[in-house]
C-alpha cells in the first residue's frame, strides 16, 4: 500500500505526525495497578490507523469493529514496553495536558517495572529520591 508522501517522511516528521493524530483520536491509559501502559487508537478511516499501526508497531494490523447503522470503525493499540518506547517519543509534540498525563502514566509504569525486578523498595517507591528523579527523567526523555 503507497500512502504517497509519508513515504518520503522523515523518523522526527512520522512521530510528529503520530503525536497530532493521538493527540486528538487516541487514548494513554493504564491498569489500575499502573502494571499496563496502554495506546490505542480507533477511527473510521483505515488507511490512516494503518500508517499509525506501522509507526508504532513492526507487526500486528488494525482490527476491524462493525458497529450496526454506523461506519466501520478500525482500531489498533499497544502496550508494556513498545507503549513505552512510542510515548517517550511523541512526548515532546504532545500539548501540555496531554504531555502531563503521559509523563504521569509513564513514572507509575516504569515505577512497576523497577519495583518487579527488585530495584526499588516496594514500600516507599524509591528510597534514594535523587535516584528514582533520574530514572524518571531517563524515561521521560529517552
Amino acid at each position: 500500500m503507497a500512502y504517497g508522501k509519508f513515504t518520503s517522511m522523515s523518523d522526527k516528521e512520522r512521530w510528529i505526525w503520530l503525536a497530532a493524530l493521538l493527540e486528538g483520536e487516541g487514548s494513554f491509559t493504564e491498569a489500575a495497578t499502573g502494571a499496563c501502559l496502554r495506546i490505542s487508537l480507533g477511527m473510521t478511516d483505515k488507511d490512516t490507523v494503518n500508517m499509525a499501526a506501522k509507526i508504532m508497531s513492526n507487526h500486528g494490523w488494525p482490527k476491524k469493529r462493525p458497529v450496526k447503522g454506523h461506519k466501520t470503525m478500525y482500531h489498533f493499540e499497544i502496550s508494556g514496553e513498545r507503549a513505552a518506547t512510542v510515548a517517550r517519543a511523541i512526548l515532546p509534540y504532545m500539548h501540555t495536558r496531554r504531555r502531563q498525563r503521559i509523563a504521569g502514566i509513564l513514572q507509575r509504569w516504569y515505577k512497576r517495572i523497577l519495583q518487579r525486578y527488585g530495584i526499588v523498595c516496594r514500600r516507599c517507591g524509591a528510597c534514594d529520591p535523587t535516584f528514582r528523579k533520574n530514572v524518571v527523567q531517563r524515561i521521560i526523555n529517552g
